[in-house]
């Protein structure tokens, strides 16, 4: 049986993120509107102004799986 991590993420998880995040909208045929790096620098500003959170699910310390969510100030 395969067991598997749940933590929240930290920024040291933003690149594994933003790469899994690029391939489930190219899955699904939707163009995301920004590159990698754009989407890496948008989520490293997000995290450090707490303004955006992630869980991510781990199986022999790589990331599978991912949820997240953004504080909305509007």
């Amino acid at each position: 049986m395969t067991s598997f991590d749940i933590r929240k993420a930290s920024a040291n998880d933003i690149i594994s993120i933003v790469k899994m995040k690029l391939q489930m909208f190219e899955e699904a045929g939707i163009a995301m509107g920004m590159n990698e790096d754009d989407l890496n620098q948008f989520y490293q500003r997000l995290y450090a102004e707490e303004k955006a959170f992630h869980f991510v699910v781990q199986d022999a310390g790589h990331i599978v799986a991912m949820a997240g969510g953004f504080y909305k100030d509007d």
